[in-house]
């Protein structure tokens, strides 16, 4: 009867240190598991502004770079207008060149053909055809943002007031890499991280390459079929997924510029439970051990006494 009552007392225990370990194992991992999505969630919304911001600013930069381009093109034609006869000086539109930081000047007489260059070299100068319609206007004044190799330019383009012609300059926005610097990702997120091993990334909206991660080496390169296809099929904000070959909880955003990632391997989102778990579990374990002892030495003394 007495190991009976002993063995009874050792399964209870058992079974109370494995229910208490499961209950905290639970508990811990999802309250944990909330607590991290809410975190992923506040920084990638965090870093949706700040690409936005960027992006606002590049925009107004932009857009004040094309009226100062044009106003440049209907100073250098008022300056021509007074002194025709400087036309014939290279030197002079060279200086008037290096002086309005444009790449390239070319004066156009009425035929549309380019009569005075400066900053060409060699290469034959052509008016862009948005401008040549207006080769007999006095009042012509516009602008062109158009793509050569890798770079944005901008060409200005205003009538001649001396004669019928066109005067076109061209500039390169972003000559001294201030229009880069605003709209580089790894300016705007050089001081965010998040986690020990959390991650942040940025999938360019244009190119569905990554204009921006966490890792380096993956600049450049195409997110795995797995990732893509939880992005995909996602229903919310904040969702499981796989990158990298781990399983990661991961919260993402749409921004001007691209999808937004940051996500942390489940290893670390756990990593705490695991830790209270392990304590919770040893704890029981004591006092499992220590009300074991109680019951036995009650009953020998139980037993003591009958006897």
């Amino acid at each position: 009867m007495r190991r009976k009552i002993y063995r009874s007392a050792v399964v209870a225990a058992i079974i109370g240190c494995v229910a208490m370990a499961l209950l905290c194992w639970y508990a811990v991992g999802v309250i944990e598991k909330s607590n991290m999505a809410d975190a992923l969630e506040n920084r990638a919304n965090q870093l949706c502004e700040r690409l936005d911001l960027s992006r606002f600013e590049y925009d107004s930069a932009f857009d004040n770079m094309d009226v100062v381009c044009k106003e440049k093109a209907r100073t250098l034609a008022l300056l021509i207008s007074k002194e025709p006869e400087m036309l014939e000086d290279e030197t002079w539109l060279e200086e008037m060149r290096l002086m309005s930081d444009a790449d390239v000047i070319c004066i156009a007489d009425e035929t549309g053909e380019c009569r005075y260059t400066a900053g060409s070299g060699d290469i034959p100068q052509e008016i862009h055809s948005e401008f040549i319609g207006a080769l007999n206007s006095k009042s012509f004044s516009e602008h062109k943002v158009y793509s050569s190799g890798n770079s944005l330019k901008i060409a200005a383009g205003c009538s001649r007031l001396d004669k019928k012609g066109i005067i076109q300059m061209e500039f390169s926005p972003d000559k001294n890499g201030m229009m880069s610097a605003i709209t580089d990702s790894s300016n705007i997120f050089a001081d965010v991280s998040f986690m020990k091993t959390g991650s942040i990334a940025v999938i360019n909206k244009d190119t569905g390459k990554y204009m921006y991660h966490t890792n380096n080496e993956m600049v450049g390169t195409e997110p795995m079929n797995d990732l893509v296809k939880d992005l995909t099929d996602a229903e919310g904000d904040t969702i499981d997924a796989v990158a990298g070959g781990q399983s990661v909880l991961l919260s993402y955003r749409q921004s001007n510029m691209g999808t937004v990632m940051v996500y942390v391997p489940y290893s670390e989102v756990y990593e705490t439970r695991d830790d209270t778990t392990l304590w919770v579990v040893l704890a029981a374990v004591v006092v499992s051990v220590i009300l074991t002892l109680a019951v036995r030495n009650r009953i020998l003394k139980m037993t003591g006494k009958k006897k």
